[in-house]
């Protein structure tokens, strides 16, 4: 599965000049995976996403980034899978990140995917015509990575990095067409700059995240 991506990122605030931030950042990149079943109980999930992250205004070698995972899956039962393996994240303060747990389906109704560092505990409430309609409860490890030109025309390369618990509602088809609303709470937010050091890190105060979204 290949698929092709680009996002835009508005940044507001934080108010102090110390910030030195672009009100602007974007993501252009290029998704794959892949889904080897090696054996009736083993196979791997396996993802490979590149691109630019930039402002588009300061664009070098570090704009490009590699992120991966590497995830090998034992199906011990038709309703429970351990996941064990990596994730690339490619970002100035952490490269890998561990990932792993337990994907347990015990019914219909509850879809347990406890595997950090994205779990996700959903269960099913109606179900409209072809579409099945979830709640759900799931962490996130939040954030990004950007090049950025900032006040004075310095380059800068900076991480983002959050976590985030988040409450949704979802719906999915037979057609793997998805939509979601979600409200999340946000916190231990940072922002670390990698060249200029001005300031290093900067501590951003706890929110309240909105997100929805169609993937198809």
């Amino acid at each position: 599965m290949i698929t092709p991506g680009f996002a835009f990122n508005w940044l507001g605030g934080p108010a102090s000049i110390a910030a030195n931030l672009p009100p602007r950042v974007y993501d252009a990149y290029l998704d794959s995976a892949w889904h080897p079943h090696l054996t009736d109980w083993l196979h791997a999930d396996l993802g490979l996403r590149t691109g630019v992250w930039t402002d588009f205004n300061a664009v070098n070698s570090d704009s490009i980034r590699i992120l991966g995972r590497g995830m090998g899956v034992l199906t011990f039962t038709p309703q429970l899978d351990f996941h064990l393996g990596v994730w690339y994240l490619d970002r100035n303060r952490v490269k890998l990140l561990p990932a792993g747990g337990v994907h347990w389906r015990p019914g219909s109704i509850w879809d347990i995917y406890m595997v950090f560092p994205n779990p996700k505990i959903r269960r099913r409430s109606i179900t409209v015509g072809s579409s099945q309609w979830w709640i759900y409860f799931a962490g996130e490890y939040g954030g990004g990575r950007w090049t950025v030109q900032g006040l004075g025309g310095v380059s800068d390369d900076i991480d983002y990095n959050d976590i985030r618990i988040i409450y949704g509602i979802e719906w999915e088809t037979q057609s793997q067409a998805r939509g979601y609303v979600e409200i999340g709470y946000v916190f231990d937010r940072e922002i670390l700059y990698d060249r200029t050091g001005a300031p290093p890190k900067l501590s951003l105060d706890d929110t309240v995240m909105v997100r929805a979204g169609v993937d198809f």
